[in-house]
């Protein structure tokens, strides 16, 4: 029997991660795969004495997927997959020469301190390229936590200034799309499930931690391509890809999560997506 690890983030627990971590041990049991959990703290002294046959890599410590993969063992996804999902400014650059639409996106230019944003005239640019409103996100974030929508330069001048340092862009709003998107989960070369999320009254995002509702779609030829070509053109296992869709019914990409929390969605659609993701773990490295 195949033996890999799935490794997890040591220093962020809480009931939902921890019912996504036994939900994934129980998937590969069915998979009749011997997984063993750990956490990103211990591979290193778990390496010293035991190598993986291959490692399911349920974080975003890249250093710490690169250290695995430096011996050899594959990690799914790949370090550097994962990497290029987890800072959307990296997603939207890595997706530029692919033939996936994505809204226009401006980066904030990196900060080594804090700048009062008022009189810089990159505020006034942005605004006129992207127009009114715009999109704000933080660079690094999942559940749509650090996403806003700016609807002025007042805003806009705000949520600059409380960025701090930190990475950020800034992103054409597609209004057709206002609150709602399509998440398809991909594994492998097929799109296993796909949901419609509405965001909650009075809220732009539709993530159903901002009480959003699902609902199981069918997607389109065109909405399938998208998501397959933009998880493909980023190396990827297996992502949950987000789509806004425009007003001439172009499938736009917004993110691409490299381990997209996938419970909800599973219970949704009926498709266990756990199980598709280690039944594709066992494919692979049965045939490796």
């Amino acid at each position: 029997m195949s033996h890999g690890w799935i490794v997890v983030n040591h220093f962020y627990s809480s009931p939902k991660f921890d019912e996504l971590h036994t939900w994934l041990e129980r998937s590969a049991e069915r998979a009749g795969l011997d997984a063993r959990l750990i956490t990103n703290a211990e591979v290193q002294p778990t390496l010293a004495h035991s190598t993986p046959d291959w490692v399911l890599f349920w974080d975003k410590d890249v250093h710490m997927a690169r250290r695995i993969e430096a011996t050899g063992v594959r990690c799914f996804n790949s370090a550097a997959a994962i990497e290029a999902c987890d800072d959307k400014y990296f997603t939207y650059v890595s997706l530029l020469d692919s033939t996936v639409a994505q809204p226009e996106t401006w980066l904030v230019p990196l900060r080594f301190t804090p700048v009062q944003w008022h009189d810089e005239p990159i505020v006034d640019e942005a605004i006129a390229a992207l127009g009114l409103p715009l999109v704000a996100k933080e660079s690094f974030g999942s559940f749509g936590a650090q996403v806003h929508l700016m609807h002025s330069r007042e805003d806009l001048v705000a949520w600059l200034d409380q960025l701090g340092n930190r990475a950020g862009l800034l992103q054409k709003f597609v209004e057709a799309a206002a609150g709602r998107d399509l998440r398809l989960q991909v594994v492998g070369s097929e799109v296993v499930s796909t949901i419609e999320r509405t965001a909650a009254d009075g809220e732009f995002r539709a993530n159903l931690t901002h009480g959003g509702t699902a609902r199981t779609i069918t997607p389109t030829e065109a909405q399938r391509e998208a998501a397959l070509k933009a998880s493909a053109h980023l190396g990827l296992d297996f992502a949950g890809v987000d789509l806004l869709i425009d007003a001439d019914g172009t499938p736009v990409v917004c993110e691409v999560n490299s381990n997209a929390h996938f419970v909800n969605m599973s219970r949704t659609t009926g498709v266990d997506i756990g199980d598709a993701i280690m039944a594709y773990i066992r494919e692979q490295t049965t045939s490796a």
